[in-house]
Protein backbone atom coordinates (compact mmCIF):
# COMPACT_ATOMS: atom_id res chain seq x y z
CA UNK A 1 0.00 0.00 0.00
CA UNK A 2 0.85 3.63 -0.90
CA UNK A 3 1.30 6.67 2.00
CA UNK A 4 4.05 8.45 3.68
CA UNK A 5 5.35 6.55 6.91
CA UNK A 6 4.12 8.34 9.70
CA UNK A 7 6.66 11.00 12.16
CA UNK A 8 6.54 9.39 15.77
CA UNK A 9 5.14 12.37 18.01
CA UNK A 10 8.06 12.96 20.37
CA UNK A 11 6.47 15.16 22.77
CA UNK A 12 7.41 18.28 23.75
CA UNK A 13 11.16 19.44 24.03
CA UNK A 14 12.13 19.81 27.62
CA UNK A 15 14.47 21.59 29.58
CA UNK A 16 15.72 20.84 32.56
CA UNK A 17 17.06 23.87 34.94
CA UNK A 18 19.60 23.55 37.81
CA UNK A 19 20.51 26.55 39.81
CA UNK A 20 24.00 25.77 41.79
CA UNK A 21 25.24 27.83 44.33
CA UNK A 22 27.94 25.91 46.45
CA UNK A 23 26.94 22.61 46.02
CA UNK A 24 29.72 20.12 44.71
CA UNK A 25 29.25 17.48 47.28
CA UNK A 26 25.85 16.41 45.15
CA UNK A 27 25.61 18.67 41.59
CA UNK A 28 27.54 15.92 39.50
CA UNK A 29 24.72 13.16 41.16
CA UNK A 30 21.70 15.57 39.97
CA UNK A 31 23.43 16.41 36.69
CA UNK A 32 24.39 12.48 35.74
CA UNK A 33 20.19 11.76 36.71
CA UNK A 34 18.84 14.06 34.32
CA UNK A 35 21.15 12.97 31.61
CA UNK A 36 19.90 9.68 32.31
CA UNK A 37 16.49 10.82 31.60
CA UNK A 38 14.16 10.13 28.56
CA UNK A 39 12.05 13.17 29.71
CA UNK A 40 14.58 15.68 29.69
CA UNK A 41 15.92 17.34 26.29
CA UNK A 42 18.07 19.76 27.63
CA UNK A 43 19.87 20.29 30.74
CA UNK A 44 20.82 24.05 31.80
CA UNK A 45 23.22 24.69 35.05
CA UNK A 46 23.55 28.01 35.71
CA UNK A 47 26.36 28.32 38.23
CA UNK A 48 25.46 31.16 40.65
CA UNK A 49 29.40 32.29 41.39
CA UNK A 50 30.23 29.10 43.29
CA UNK A 51 33.51 29.46 45.10
CA UNK A 52 33.58 25.57 46.01
CA UNK A 53 34.77 24.20 43.17
CA UNK A 54 31.32 23.19 41.91
CA UNK A 55 31.78 24.97 38.57
CA UNK A 56 34.78 22.92 37.81
CA UNK A 57 32.46 19.98 38.09
CA UNK A 58 30.13 21.21 35.79
CA UNK A 59 32.64 22.09 33.17
CA UNK A 60 33.54 18.50 32.93
CA UNK A 61 30.20 17.62 31.53
CA UNK A 62 31.38 19.63 28.70
CA UNK A 63 28.73 20.04 26.09
CA UNK A 64 26.17 17.76 27.17
CA UNK A 65 25.13 20.30 29.09
CA UNK A 66 24.14 24.11 28.74
CA UNK A 67 26.70 25.79 31.36
CA UNK A 68 25.27 29.08 32.35
CA UNK A 69 28.63 30.78 34.54
CA UNK A 70 27.29 33.72 36.68
CA UNK A 71 30.23 36.01 38.06
CA UNK A 72 28.51 37.36 41.03
CA UNK A 73 25.60 35.68 43.08
CA UNK A 74 22.45 36.70 42.25
CA UNK A 75 20.40 34.03 44.31
CA UNK A 76 17.97 31.59 43.49
CA UNK A 77 15.17 33.63 41.93
CA UNK A 78 17.98 35.33 39.86
CA UNK A 79 19.46 31.99 38.62
CA UNK A 80 16.21 30.35 37.72
CA UNK A 81 15.10 33.46 35.97
CA UNK A 82 18.78 33.24 33.68
CA UNK A 83 18.35 29.64 33.53
CA UNK A 84 14.74 30.04 31.92
CA UNK A 85 15.63 32.56 29.51
CA UNK A 86 18.43 30.74 28.04
CA UNK A 87 16.26 27.14 27.77
CA UNK A 88 14.96 25.92 24.28
CA UNK A 89 12.26 23.71 26.07
CA UNK A 90 8.53 23.88 25.54
CA UNK A 91 8.47 22.59 29.10
CA UNK A 92 10.92 23.84 31.88
CA UNK A 93 11.40 21.87 34.94
CA UNK A 94 13.64 22.97 38.12
CA UNK A 95 15.19 20.64 39.90
CA UNK A 96 18.10 21.55 43.16
CA UNK A 97 21.30 21.01 42.91
CA UNK A 98 21.76 19.58 46.59
CA UNK A 99 19.60 16.57 45.90
CA UNK A 100 21.37 13.64 46.94
CA UNK A 101 18.84 10.73 45.87
CA UNK A 102 17.29 11.94 42.79
CA UNK A 103 16.24 9.37 40.14
CA UNK A 104 15.41 9.01 36.78
CA UNK A 105 11.90 7.80 38.57
CA UNK A 106 11.67 10.92 40.05
CA UNK A 107 12.29 13.27 36.99
CA UNK A 108 9.86 11.37 34.64
CA UNK A 109 7.28 11.17 37.72
CA UNK A 110 7.43 15.43 38.16
CA UNK A 111 7.35 15.46 34.22
CA UNK A 112 4.34 13.82 33.42
CA UNK A 113 1.51 15.69 34.21
CA UNK A 114 2.92 18.03 31.30
CA UNK A 115 3.71 15.46 29.14
CA UNK A 116 1.06 13.62 29.28
CA UNK A 117 -1.88 15.42 31.01
CA UNK A 118 -3.83 19.03 30.95
CA UNK A 119 -1.50 20.70 33.88
CA UNK A 120 0.13 23.81 33.88
CA UNK A 121 2.21 23.32 36.34
CA UNK A 122 3.85 20.39 38.25
CA UNK A 123 4.62 20.63 41.89
CA UNK A 124 6.84 17.42 43.44
CA UNK A 125 6.77 17.16 46.98
CA UNK A 126 8.62 14.98 49.15
CA UNK A 127 8.28 14.87 53.35
CA UNK A 128 10.31 16.74 55.44
CA UNK A 129 9.79 17.24 58.83
CA UNK A 130 12.77 20.19 60.12
CA UNK A 131 11.62 23.27 61.97
CA UNK A 132 12.59 25.16 59.48
CA UNK A 133 10.39 23.72 56.63
CA UNK A 134 7.28 23.82 58.84
CA UNK A 135 8.25 27.58 59.38
CA UNK A 136 8.27 28.03 55.91
CA UNK A 137 4.99 25.83 55.40
CA UNK A 138 3.62 28.44 57.64
CA UNK A 139 4.09 31.49 55.57
CA UNK A 140 3.79 30.04 52.26
CA UNK A 141 1.49 27.11 52.30
CA UNK A 142 1.98 23.66 51.45
CA UNK A 143 3.85 24.39 48.26
CA UNK A 144 7.32 24.97 49.18
CA UNK A 145 9.47 22.98 46.84
CA UNK A 146 12.11 23.32 44.48
CA UNK A 147 11.37 20.85 42.04
CA UNK A 148 8.49 22.30 39.27
CA UNK A 149 7.49 22.10 35.85
CA UNK A 150 6.20 24.39 33.53
CA UNK A 151 5.39 26.13 30.46
CA UNK A 152 8.32 28.47 29.32
CA UNK A 153 6.19 30.63 28.00
CA UNK A 154 3.84 31.38 30.91
CA UNK A 155 6.92 32.45 33.00
CA UNK A 156 8.62 34.67 30.39
CA UNK A 157 6.27 37.52 31.30
CA UNK A 158 7.57 37.02 35.26
CA UNK A 159 11.39 36.95 34.81
CA UNK A 160 12.19 40.62 35.85
CA UNK A 161 10.25 39.90 38.97
CA UNK A 162 11.88 36.59 40.18
CA UNK A 163 15.23 37.89 39.19
CA UNK A 164 15.09 40.16 42.54
CA UNK A 165 13.42 37.67 44.45
CA UNK A 166 16.34 35.71 45.48
CA UNK A 167 14.54 32.46 47.88
CA UNK A 168 11.18 34.57 47.60
CA UNK A 169 10.99 33.25 43.80
CA UNK A 170 9.22 30.12 45.60
CA UNK A 171 6.06 32.42 46.54
CA UNK A 172 5.60 34.12 43.13
CA UNK A 173 5.59 30.91 41.55
CA UNK A 174 2.98 29.88 43.88
CA UNK A 175 0.63 33.10 42.99
CA UNK A 176 0.74 32.20 39.28
CA UNK A 177 -1.55 29.72 38.72
CA UNK A 178 -4.83 28.76 40.03
CA UNK A 179 -5.03 25.37 42.66
CA UNK A 180 -7.03 23.74 39.57
CA UNK A 181 -4.21 24.09 37.32
CA UNK A 182 -1.32 22.34 39.74
CA UNK A 183 -0.72 18.81 39.95
CA UNK A 184 1.06 17.90 43.25
CA UNK A 185 3.37 14.94 42.21
CA UNK A 186 5.02 12.61 45.35
CA UNK A 187 8.65 11.82 45.00
CA UNK A 188 8.97 9.31 47.76
CA UNK A 189 12.30 8.49 49.15
CA UNK A 190 13.87 12.11 47.68
CA UNK A 191 16.21 13.96 49.67
CA UNK A 192 18.40 16.47 49.99
CA UNK A 193 21.10 18.41 51.79
CA UNK A 194 20.01 20.97 54.46
CA UNK A 195 22.18 24.01 55.08
CA UNK A 196 23.46 22.57 58.28
CA UNK A 197 24.36 19.64 56.54
CA UNK A 198 26.66 22.02 54.44
CA UNK A 199 27.78 24.69 56.50
CA UNK A 200 29.18 25.23 60.20
CA UNK A 201 26.27 26.34 62.64
CA UNK A 202 26.60 30.02 62.61
CA UNK A 203 27.15 30.38 58.74
CA UNK A 204 23.85 27.58 58.35
CA UNK A 205 21.92 29.52 60.78
CA UNK A 206 22.88 33.32 58.71
CA UNK A 207 21.49 31.45 55.50
CA UNK A 208 18.12 30.24 57.15
CA UNK A 209 17.77 33.81 58.58
CA UNK A 210 18.63 35.23 54.97
CA UNK A 211 16.40 33.17 52.97
CA UNK A 212 13.59 33.40 55.33
CA UNK A 213 14.03 36.81 55.24
CA UNK A 214 13.34 36.51 51.11
CA UNK A 215 10.33 34.44 51.62
CA UNK A 216 8.97 36.99 54.09
CA UNK A 217 9.35 39.65 52.01
CA UNK A 218 7.42 38.43 49.29
CA UNK A 219 4.91 37.03 51.10
CA UNK A 220 4.25 40.93 52.46
CA UNK A 221 4.58 41.93 48.88
CA UNK A 222 1.81 39.56 47.55
CA UNK A 223 -0.45 40.72 50.30
CA UNK A 224 0.08 44.11 50.33
CA UNK A 225 -1.06 44.37 46.24
CA UNK A 226 -4.12 41.68 46.51
CA UNK A 227 -5.11 44.00 49.76
CA UNK A 228 -4.70 47.02 47.21
CA UNK A 229 -6.54 45.77 44.20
Amino acid sequence: MGGTTPVPDLGPFTSAIVPIYNERATVAHVVATLLASDAVDEIVCVDDGSTDGSLAILRGFGRRIVLVELEQNRGKGGALAEGIWRANGTIVAFFDADLMTLSVDHVGALLAPLHDGPARVALGFFPGDSAYSRLIARATGPRFSGERAYYRRDLLPHLSRMATAGFGVEVILNGLFAAEETQVVPLPGLTGLGKEDKHPPMVATREYAGEIAQVTREVVRRRFAWDRR
